[in-house]
């Protein structure tokens, strides 16, 4: 009787797990509060300067199931610079919330002031330095999830060690990024 009962159970579960799967991936509504999300510390990187030491990843397939966007949020300070720099497969929107920017967009420049909106088609030329007193705050927006994993590569979760980054590990994290989204 109990090889019967444990076949039985077992030809229940292997019925079970032919069965599709109503959805493959788990989507979870998100709201999250100005400082909510997964924050992350960059990793200095050796000969390019950083905007900012801190951003957070607030829409992504690790922080709610997205499949088809990328937001985060980050606070770049005075006089901080994002060099000039271009992706090539995305389509990226950054929004001004506070502060003063000079933005490089392909061949034009615009000072920005809150509430901009730069939208930055791929293989576009984009960069920002904060010209103001104070901090920018801003959001940036992907087109589609991917990039995030480069971001990750080159940052720890806040409060671990950010252990510098050298020229070939952030060219292997972009490389090992691309091949993810692409």
């Amino acid at each position: 009787m109990r090889s019967s009962c444990s076949l039985r159970f077992c030809c229940v579960l292997n019925t079970s797990l032919l069965k599709p799967p109503l959805r493959k991936e788990v989507v979870r509504l998100s709201f999250c509060k100005k400082n909510e999300g997964e924050i992350r510390t960059r990793r200095p990187r050796e000969g390019v300067a950083s905007p900012s030491s801190d951003f957070l990843l607030k829409v992504s397939p690790k922080t709610n199931g997205s499949k088809h966007l990328l937001l985060g949020t980050e606070e770049i300070p005075p006089g901080a610079v994002i060099p000039k720099h271009k992706h090539h497969g995305e389509d990226e929107i950054l929004l001004i919330q506070t502060g003063s920017a000079h933005v490089w967009l392909g061949d034009r420049e615009y000072d920005a002031q809150p509430g901009a909106l730069v939208f930055i088609p791929a293989e576009t030329w984009i960069g920002l330095k904060n010209t103001g007193k104070e901090n920018i705050s801003l959001v940036f927006v992907w087109n589609e999830p991917g990039f995030e994993e480069m971001m990750r590569c080159a940052s720890v979760p806040k409060g671990q060690v950010a252990p510098p980054i050298s020229r070939e590990g952030s060219k292997s994290a972009t490389t090992m990024a691309m091949r993810t989204w692409r």
